[in-house]
């Protein structure tokens, strides 16, 4: 069975690129972050199900990254003369 704490790995050992894995959206009133496309109970952790903190990268490394080379990319585009 997968470490789900752990990023996916492909056959090489080499970390998968897995996007849009999970969601996530902001409480602001209790200050946290709620995924809720997952299933709580593929990932154990020695926090109370649901709470995801050792998968922050598993889940969300691939999206950002792409987020910011988009960013970037559209930055560069809007200021070639600067």
């Amino acid at each position: 069975m997968q470490d789900t704490r752990l990023p996916v790995l492909d056959k090489n050992g080499q970390i998968a690129r897995v996007m849009n894995l999970a969601d996530a959206r902001v409480d602001k009133t209790k200050g946290v972050v709620i995924c809720s496309t997952v299933n709580p109970a593929q990932y154990q952790s020695p926090f109370p199900q649901g709470v995801y903190h050792l998968q922050d990268y598993p889940f969300y490394y691939f999206d950002i990254r792409a987020n910011a080379a988009r960013r970037i990319q559209t930055y560069f585009a809007g200021n070639k003369g600067n």
